[in-house]
């Protein structure tokens, strides 16, 4: 079992990897978690009570910001972008291969 978990957790880390070099080739900058706009915050805390944030970012593309966080849930890693107003643009996570 132990074997099949990383078959799928490697491919998901290599993954994420890419994505994170594309989004840092993209305009992806670090921010601190004061610039987080709080209707990120807010939404990210009702909806991930939770979760702890690992880090953040910042990047614009076709002319929108989005405010990326980066956190870990229990075992789950889960990053998300939102819009300046709250709303979740996009979700990755890492997934047991069980389900």
């Amino acid at each position: 079992m132990k074997n099949t978990r990383w078959v799928v957790v490697i491919p998901v880390l290599c993954l994420l990897i890419m994505l994170g070099v594309g989004a840092s080739q993209a305009g992806e900058k670090k921010i601190s978690r004061k610039q987080i706009p709080a209707a990120v915050l807010k939404a990210f805390q009702a909806a991930y009570p939770k979760a702890t944030i690992k880090g953040q970012a910042a990047e614009t593309e076709k002319g929108v910001k989005y405010f990326e966080i980066e956190s870990l849930d229990g075992s789950v890693h889960r990053d998300l972008l939102y819009t300046a107003d709250g709303k979740v643009s996009e979700i990755e996570e890492t997934m047991d291969p069980g389900s």
